[in-house]
């Protein structure tokens, strides 16, 4: 903890304050990736680059900036940034409350609906902040104009590993590689933000005030707004309890989007997410030698093939 106070008062907006660090919550290999760190009454959260995004600390930066240019409600507020040590670092306010992963067994059905509100809201304020350009998705030696050319190389690739190895028939690969024919005509929305990490534990909710905040950043971006749904979608699967405050808050965020061609285009955007996390999910299941797992995923695959 010594090296960690060093490092805080290497901070100028530290100097010549009486701090101590709350909490060291996840370290890095040198240094933490986020501390809290406590001056007097006052708790701030200190931001490192983390060990799997070392661009963690800009993201969120540019992410927050944004936000708070649109006034969107519940996020972290930025209190100073710089560089220590040659290691760049975000101060956020501290958000009070607790994660949902934490307290969702103290929660009431009324508090679940509240955070679902909230939830359902602050997606509504996302998909406000649109690029004028269409979204574009950039990888090594390629340019992407829509999200719906991802998803068809990221399956083209997929499809030919299962289709030599015999466990997706040529005649299933040929009706797949039917079916993405037409999905860039089907991606042709502008760019959205997108937070692109809800779940349980970046929602924190303070019982007291009943106020439901949103944080992490590091992995916001802009995209297709029913790419977060699908998104939250699987990771509902992985934490159960959160499972009834989503439906609530994607049944209302939806009944917002009163288009008829609108709530068409999700239903064909939600098709293609769920193909792709099958034959991505078989995949994996393939590499651990999970034979149970890859006859569910084909069995899956197989109906959406039969929908079609």
């Amino acid at each position: 903890m010594i090296e960690m106070q060093y490092l805080v008062r290497q901070i100028p907006f530290f100097s010549g304050k009486n701090c101590s660090i709350h909490s060291d919550i996840y370290r890095n290999d040198a240094y933490p990736a986020c501390l809290m760190v406590q001056c007097g009454i006052h708790m701030y959260k200190v931001r490192f680059p983390g060990v799997l995004n070392k661009d963690s600390v800009q993201s969120e930066k540019v992410a927050l900036k944004v936000l708070a240019e649109h006034n969107v409600v519940g996020i972290p507020h930025i209190v100073a940034e710089g560089i220590v040590d040659g290691v760049p670092y975000l101060i956020e306010n501290y958000i009070k409350g607790n994660s949902l992963d934490k307290i969702y067994k103290s929660l009431s059905c009324e508090e679940w609906e509240h955070i679902a509100h909230r939830l359902a809201f602050f997606l509504q304020e996302m998909i406000t902040i649109q690029s004028a350009q269409p979204a574009v998705f950039k990888a090594p030696g390629n340019n992407y104009v829509n999200y719906g050319e991802v998803i068809r190389e990221s399956v083209l690739r997929h499809l030919k590993r299962h289709t030599s190895s015999g466990f997706i028939s040529s005649s299933a690969a040929f009706l797949i590689q039917e079916m993405l024919e037409d999905i860039g005509s089907v991606f042709h929305a502008s760019a959205t933000f997108l937070h692109f990490d809800i779940k349980p534990q970046n929602i924190v909710f303070d019982a007291q005030s009943k106020q439901v905040s949103f944080i992490d950043y590091e992995h916001s971006r802009m995209g297709d707004y029913t790419h977060e749904l699908f998104r939250i979608d699987m990771a509902v699967m992985r934490n159960p309890y959160f499972n009834d405050c989503w439906h609530l808050a994607k049944q209302e965020f939806l009944s917002r989007q009163s288009s008829y061609l609108m709530k068409e285009e999700f239903s064909h955007k939600l098709f293609y997410y769920e193909l792709l996390y099958d034959i991505s999910e078989m995949t994996y299941s393939v590499l651990i030698g999970n034979r149970k797992q890859i006859s569910v995923h084909l069995n899956k695959i197989e109906d959406k093939l039969r929908q079609f």
